[in-house]
């Protein structure tokens, strides 16, 4: 008898045991379970306004490591960034610049910045230029030297390129317009927008074309030699004119180059001749567009 009462009591002791032991267990799960994943903190506040080129911050927790990227993917250049241990430096590029802060918790931090220093400011420039010509335009700006973002060209109006004395080169291709993007060696960036006016190619001694009262055409003659002039003194004036060969600071005429403005009269055309030195001759036709 006592030896059954024994076996009961010690497996109720066994039960008891296991019992304790799986509560004891679960409930140090529940005590010392991770708590929720949180994103790095920094030592500012999520929007930032300077007046400096550059900003610094520290991340004060994260969790194992961190790093530090342009939010903008789509942006054309981005700021440059340092980290030294927890500190962060980074070199402004726009007026507007957001940041992700990331560590291996994968949750991210964004900070955003608005310099309002001007080298920052985004500056549009508008060129407007005659077919046939090449002009140079002293547009630097910002540190070191410019240099057009080859991927950002848009249209084939003209050709442009940086010259090594810095300077912008724009050739004229057709009429039209066509723009890109430049930037400096810290990576502000600048649009230019180019926009080339009506004119046409002379290639032989007749070329029919059609203009509006009032508008300038233009033309660059490729065939014969040099000496072009307006054989009717009449039709010559400050906007008609023809310029053989003539380099200045800022403009190239790589062939004979001639202006014409179109008449303010009721007549339908208006034809203009010109002549060379060797005598060759070639006639103009503009049919002249009712207004």
């Amino acid at each position: 008898m006592w030896k059954i009462y024994y076996r009961a009591y010690t497996q109720a002791l066994v039960w008891l045991s296991l019992a304790l032991t799986t509560w004891g267990l679960t409930s140090c799960k529940d005590t010392f379970e991770e708590p929720d994943s949180v994103p790095p903190t920094l030592s500012v506040a999520p929007e930032l306004t300077t007046d400096q080129l550059s900003i610094a911050f520290d991340v004060i927790s994260y969790k194992g490591t961190f790093k530090v990227e342009d939010a903008n993917r789509d942006a054309l250049t981005s700021p440059k960034i340092v980290i030294h241990d927890n500190h962060v430096k980074v070199e402004l590029n726009q007026e507007f610049t957001t940041l992700k802060i990331t560590d291996a918790s994968q949750l991210p931090i964004y900070l955003q910045v608005h310099c309002t220093h001007p080298d920052l400011i985004p500056v549009s420039h508008s060129i407007y230029q005659d077919y046939g010509v090449i002009s140079y335009h002293a547009i630097k700006y910002g540190v070191g030297k410019n240099k057009i973002i080859e991927k950002t060209i848009r249209g084939d109006a003209a050709q442009v390129s940086i010259n090594e004395k810095g300077l912008l080169m724009i050739k004229s291709l057709k009429p039209g317009r066509m723009s890109f993007f430049l930037t400096d060696s810290r990576g502000v960036v600048n649009f230019v927008a180019v926009s080339i006016h009506k004119g046409w190619d002379l290639t032989s001694n007749h070329l029919e074309v059609e203009g509006s009262p009032g508008e300038h055409l233009c033309f660059s003659i490729l065939f014969g030699a040099r000496q072009w002039t307006l054989t009717e003194e009449d039709k010559e004036s400050p906007f008609n004119l023809v310029i053989n060969d003539e380099k200045l600071d800022h403009l190239i005429y790589p062939h004979p180059w001639l202006q014409l403005e179109v008449p303010k009269t009721d007549k339908d055309k208006v034809v203009y001749q010109l002549e060379n030195k060797d005598g060759n001759r070639a006639t103009i036709t503009i049919h002249i567009k009712a207004s």
